[in-house]
């Protein structure tokens, strides 16, 4: 078993790959889920989704900004009845706290396959992430070679090859393994 954590802001993820299927945890503040999915029913596509965070960016200028002023304004002039400023504040702390708290969507996916996967890009670095998805794209591909290679006397000849042709298409395995695997198979109806 190999196991993967992720952390970003108040969100986690653990996933735990065995030979056959992978264990993914997922908590947020507000939900936990636990699944399952079996390795064959994973794809090998890796793709990236990010939001962009230049509004969120100018919003919590913007925030603090407005809270520098309004105190600012309070010390010099001391217009400001006391009630507007703690309302004042808690607005625009409770906004900037709901900025502060929805984390932006960074996230690697991996598709393809019937289910998909998501990682957090940057946690703990996107080097190790990719190394992991490499790691789950090897272990789907194990999985998928020995479930349509595994040596089975009753497969007629036009499922088997049909098989090996999928599992090249999907690189799965090679030309040259297709070639091999294809002269071994036609070596073994004859014998």
């Amino acid at each position: 078993m190999t196991e993967f954590k992720q952390k970003k802001g108040f969100s986690t993820k653990k996933h735990y790959l065995y030979e056959d299927k992978i264990i993914v945890e997922s908590k947020t503040l507000q939900q936990f889920d636990k699944y399952e999915v079996k390795l064959d029913k994973l794809g090998f596509e890796i793709q990236y989704q990010a939001e962009n965070t230049t509004v969120r960016s100018i919003f919590i200028i913007g925030c603090v900004a407005t809270l520098l002023f309004i105190t600012g304004y309070e010390l010099f002039y001391h217009n400001i009845n006391n009630g507007h400023l703690a309302v004042y504040y808690f607005c625009i702390l409770f906004l900037l706290g709901m900025a502060l708290i929805k984390e932006p969507i960074d996230s690697i996916f991996l598709v393809g396959g019937e289910k998909n996967l998501v990682f957090f890009r940057t946690s703990p670095s996107e080097k190790e992430v990719l190394s992991f998805i490499e790691t789950v794209i090897s272990a789907t591909k194990n999985k998928l070679k020995n479930k349509y290679l595994s040596p089975d006397e009753t497969v007629p000849d036009e499922e088997y090859i049909p098989r090996l042709q999928w599992l090249k298409e999907n690189e799965i395995i090679t030309k040259k393994e297709f070639e091999n695997l294809k002269k071994d198979f036609e070596i073994d109806r004859l014998l």
